[in-house]
């Protein structure tokens, strides 16, 4: 696997994954045709083997066929118009319930909101935090909008620190090279950026809301739409 997924094309991504269904079908086949081989003798021991086998192609055949229907692969395979048909916006009122009392966002999301400072994670199934800043330590948040290469739209919060040695890195995670090249920042400062979920763009309000009422010192920036520099 690459290193830095953020920075591969689409097509680098696909072919990547049909080279590894590829892998997986020939592991199939390499396990299955000796086991066939085994089982045709008919002596005890051989049949013993050819289970042994066996148990190992299903495991790899189930294998294969939950990464063919993940919801990536399917992303990655359906057209355009199926992948927009997935992402429907959710209502206000359902974002409202990956809010706590104060406004602040559930974990689930990849965004944590401490009394103290902000914190970002890899990704949703990652618990570990990919980089946190103090709030004391924050000097503004933005929200930009930016046309990434594929021509879909994304929005993007980025929490500036006063300096960039403020921001406290979680080493050996790559996902910031993306978002700082995307944005125009550094692979530190892309690290504090968070890129909202197409379905939950109705989380913007009352996420720049909670800032504003509880870290009034942050100031809150909206900038106009800017393409990306390779766009």
């Amino acid at each position: 696997m690459s290193d830095a997924a953020g920075d591969s094309s689409p097509w680098t991504i696909r072919w990547r994954a049909v080279y590894d269904v590829a892998v997986g079908v020939v592991l199939f086949l390499v396990l299955l045709v000796p086991a066939t081989r085994q089982a045709s003798t008919g002596t005890p021991a051989g049949l013993r083997h050819a289970m042994v086998l066996l148990l190992l192609d299903l495991v790899v055949l189930v294998m294969l066929s939950r990464y063919m229907t993940s919801e990536g692969r399917r992303r990655l395979w359906g057209p355009a118009t199926d992948e927009g048909g997935e992402e429907q916006v959710l209502p206000p009122t359902e974002v409202a319930a990956l809010l706590d009392a104060r406004g602040a966002p559930s974990p689930e999301l990849g965004l944590v909101f401490t009394e103290d400072d902000i914190a970002i994670r890899q990704g949703a199934e990652d618990h570990a935090p990919l980089a946190r800043l103090a709030w004391t330590d924050c000097a503004a948040l933005v929200a930009s909008e930016v046309e990434v290469p594929d021509g879909a739209a994304m929005v993007f919060l980025q929490f500036v620190a006063v300096h960039e040695d403020r921001i406290r890195l979680v080493r050996g995670l790559q996902r910031t090279r993306g978002a700082g090249r995307l944005l125009g920042v550094s692979e530190a400062a892309g690290a504090m950026v968070w890129g909202v979920p197409a379905r939950f763009v109705h989380l913007l309000p009352p996420l720049l809301a909670h800032v504003g009422q509880y870290h009034p010192h942050v100031r809150i920036v909206l900038p106009e739409r800017r393409r990306s520099p390779s766009g």
